[in-house]
């Protein structure tokens, strides 16, 4: 059985004829197994892949990659990949998609990250890009 979450967050007014609208911040979780940096390549990309010009791990003590899709004014989307969930951070229809997303993910790493202590930020980066990497994390 594979668990996914999904939350919406803001408000948004509905335009157009078909009366519909993205709110500015959705966060949804996937199990690392399903969706990974690896998942949007449709091959198993070395660790290296998920390299500083594709992604960047959380500043201060996080150490959670953390890819970034930008979408130009469209939008922002940031996968954080902890080992066995990916979180997805969708910012749209705010002024700023890139700053709302990231600010997003830091609170998350906050919360996540001492959950996550004796894992290397590089066995994170390797799991994150090993469509089968998520079995191999064990909690402590």
């Amino acid at each position: 059985m594979t668990w996914t979450s999904d939350a919406t967050y803001g408000t948004c007014t509905p335009e157009g004829s078909e009366g519909t609208c993205d709110p500015p911040l959705e966060l949804q979780s996937y199990p690392e197994c399903d969706v990974n940096f690896s998942s949007y390549g449709g091959v198993v990309e070395p660790a290296r892949a998920l390299s500083p010009d594709k992604s960047f791990f959380l500043g201060g003590s996080y150490k959670i990659p953390t890819a970034t899709f930008e979408y130009g004014r469209l939008g922002t989307q940031l996968d954080m990949y902890t080992g066995q969930t990916t979180v997805v951070i969708d910012s749209y229809g705010s002024p700023d998609p890139p700053s709302l997303a990231r600010r997003a993910a830091h609170a998350l790493a906050r919360l996540i990250a001492p959950k996550l202590a004796g894992t290397s930020g590089a066995r994170l980066r390797a799991l994150a890009v090993d469509p089968h990497g998520c079995h191999q994390l064990t909690s402590k």
